[in-house]
């Protein structure tokens, strides 16, 4: 398994993954692109040989606060520590750019994301009520969630 920096051309890629890896509302290409580029940096992809398995995006708010903006994971890796690992490299590259405090939006339904985000210190800080267009599981609804970096 390898972890590198998101290139450009990785994009279209990561949409086939998108499309595998979340049943409700996976982002397009544009949406993937544009995150990629405001992600300033900040964006990494996981490899097993050749093939992309996951990635994430973090994205600057302000000068103190970035958000997660997406984290994929192909199905047949979840519950593999991947996602933790995504998300120890993007709160290193956060420190690194000097940002204190990471931010995320969750599915309230969301329960395994939920439960690593917990694990990972992240605190619910507030309830985001018909937050997405699409329903998941029932709901629209959401938890935004903050860790001290």
């Amino acid at each position: 398994m390898n972890i590198r920096k998101m290139r450009r051309g990785d994009v279209s890629k990561i949409e086939e993954l998108e499309k595998e890896a979340f049943t409700v509302g996976p982002y397009d290409y544009k949406m993937l692109l544009l995150s990629y580029k405001m992600s300033k940096g900040m964006s990494i992809v996981v490899e097993e040989g050749d093939r992309i398995i996951g990635y994430g995006i973090a994205i600057p708010v302000d000068c103190k606060d970035a958000d997660i903006e997406s984290i994929g994971i192909h199905p047949q890796f979840q519950g593999k520590g991947i996602g933790k690992l995504i998300m120890q490299h993007l709160e290193d590259m956060m420190r690194k750019k000097g940002f204190e405090k990471s931010i995320l939006e969750v599915r309230e339904k969301n329960i395994p994301a939920i439960r690593l985000y917990k694990k990972m210190g992240y605190e619910t800080t507030e309830f985001l009520e018909n937050y997405y267009e699409e329903f998941f599981e029932g709901s629209r609804n959401a938890f935004r969630m903050i860790k001290y970096l």
